[in-house]
């Protein structure tokens, strides 16, 4: 009797453990059906709850679990939305979610692509050493990949006419305020504008990165970005260790690596 009892047992909770949900197949915290349906929507979806600077889980269409790799690879390519999970635990989950002409809005399929592209490049560089660094800032100062081991970067692109990159230029002033008594922290920008442009340009907004005028080759050829504002924090060996268009993410990054 106690036998039967036991495998009785055994065998509901095989059960239980093949009935319960994976990982991959939790629910959404927001369904792709309700954050689809306007540009603001979505947007304010993407911008709140797709974030992948830290440490996540990742799943196919189907719940399987899928590579980093392949899932940003998906993103990218413009097909597939990744949906976040809830889950138990800290780490984020995201799910791909099959998207196309017909059921989302030209406008937000091209904004779809064009994040994933940044999340997908932003890996990538992850965990690489900066390359191809040899640039002359607006005063003459001349930054190489040699001379900037040993210490911190922040690394910013940008070009004069972008609203967003010019409205948080004043808390990265702060910032760079924060830290002017630390020499193994340096704050340099990269900017597709001309000498003289940003000459005049900086006569009347104060940004007080290095400057380095004409990248405009660099940032999309060697870094393979478009996206601006683009935030680079390189450490002390020059490593990547961040890629981010949120400049607020960039401060959290900085803050733990100059401890």
């Amino acid at each position: 009797m106690k036998k039967h009892l036991l495998y009785s047992l055994l065998i509901l909770a095989f059960i239980g453990q093949s009935c319960a949900q994976k990982p991959g197949n939790a629910s959404p915290i927001v369904e792709p059906k309700v954050f689809l349906k306007n540009f603001m929507s979505y947007w304010k979806y993407s911008t709140q709850q797709l974030i992948f600077t830290d440490d996540f889980n990742c799943y196919a269409v189907t719940g399987e679990p899928i590579s980093k790799s392949s899932f940003l690879a998906k993103y990218a390519s413009g097909d597939y939305m990744p949906v976040r999970l809830q889950t138990k635990g800290e780490k984020a989950a995201y799910r791909l979610y099959k998207v196309s002409a017909a059921n989302v809005n030209s406008d937000i399929l091209q904004t779809i692509k064009q994040s994933g592209s940044f999340a997908y490049n932003e890996y990538l560089q992850l965990g690489k050493p900066l390359t191809g660094f040899n640039f002359t800032d607006l005063n003459g100062k001349v930054y190489t990949t040699a001379m900037l081991k040993g210490k911190i970067v922040a690394l910013k692109f940008w070009f004069i006419n972008c609203h967003a990159c010019n409205n948080e230029m004043p808390e990265l002033n702060k910032v760079v305020e924060q830290y002017k008594n630390r020499k193994d922290i340096l704050f340099l920008s990269l900017a597709t504008d001309s000498p003289k442009e940003l000459k005049v340009f900086l006569k009347k907004t104060k940004f007080n990165y290095a400057v380095i005028s004409e990248q405009n080759d660099y940032m999309t050829k060697q870094f393979k970005t478009n996206v601006y504002p683009t935030h680079v924090l390189i450490d002390k060996k020059g490593i990547v260790q961040l890629v981010t268009s949120d400049s607020k993410i960039l401060t959290e990054k900085l803050k733990k690596e100059a401890i």
